[in-house]
């Protein structure tokens, strides 16, 4: 669980009454993927055991220079992104906007190895 606290950016919410209102700010995560397949990326407001919608009405995951879109339903706790990556450090960043403004990134990410396929419409584009 990556949560924001740990972010590399210039507006990190530090405690958890910063999350509670919702804080705005946003950064990266420096990560490093252990093997090259399937992930499963959940991005999520609160930590997956509160139901809590997640704020926005898209959501987008950058990983490098490879990112992805989709739209937020409606009052969902959590958006999930399945996609191929390849092993190695990178860096892994998430906004959640409200149309085209960008509102602040996800404050909980979930990373899962997956043994299925991705999702079929894993349409990443290269920034």
């Amino acid at each position: 669980m990556l949560t924001c606290h740990d972010w590399h950016g210039e507006q990190v919410p530090w405690d958890q009454t910063m999350i509670s209102r919702n804080a705005p700010g946003n950064g990266f995560w420096a990560v490093d993927f252990a093997r090259s397949g399937a992930y499963r990326i959940t991005l999520r407001d609160r930590p997956p055991y509160v139901r809590h919608p997640i704020a926005g009405r898209r959501a987008r995951l950058v990983i490098g220079d490879r990112e992805w879109v989709q739209d937020v339903p409606s009052g969902a706790s959590a958006v999930e992104f399945r996609l191929n990556q390849a092993a190695g450090p990178t860096r892994l960043q998430t906004f959640l906007m409200d149309g085209q403004t960008e509102l602040r990134g996800a404050y909980f990410v979930e990373i899962a190895y997956a043994d299925e396929a991705p999702h079929p419409t894993d349409d990443s584009r290269t920034r």
